[in-house]
């Protein structure tokens, strides 16, 4: 039986991914921040999904970190596994121009701000 070296979910392979940026990223002692996108508006799907991309971004940064999970918990609310969360926007889903991106911009400024305002906080 052939298996795919790909993954074959979203979550998948947002850990796949994660696993190999990272420790590029870190070679190379560059800053990086991880952005939960898409984040269901349904709390208790939100919850799920919360769960499991934190659980990959902590191994992601273990994994390129080998000395990580001695000085930081998955619980720690500061560690550089902590993704930015962006929430599901059902409006952006079909967006092929510019004047499409353009038109919509006002429903999803606050989100898109917030995260240009973290990436701002963030840099060293």
């Amino acid at each position: 039986m052939n298996q795919s070296p790909f993954p074959s979910s979203d979550s998948s392979a947002n850990a796949f991914g994660m696993k190999l940026i990272l420790p590029v990223l870190k070679s190379y002692n560059a800053p990086y921040m991880l952005v939960h996108s898409k984040v269901p508006r349904d709390e208790k799907e939100a919850e799920e999904q919360r769960h499991a991309f934190l659980q990959n971004t902590y191994d992601a940064v273990c994994y390129a970190d080998k000395t990580y999970a001695d000085r930081t918990s998955l619980d720690d609310h500061n560690g550089e596994h902590q993704p930015f969360e962006l929430p599901e926007r059902p409006e952006l889903a079909h967006i092929s121009t510019l004047q499409e991106l353009l038109a919509v911009y006002p429903t999803v400024k606050e989100d898109y701000e917030a995260l240009a305002n973290e990436i701002m906080r963030r840099l060293p």
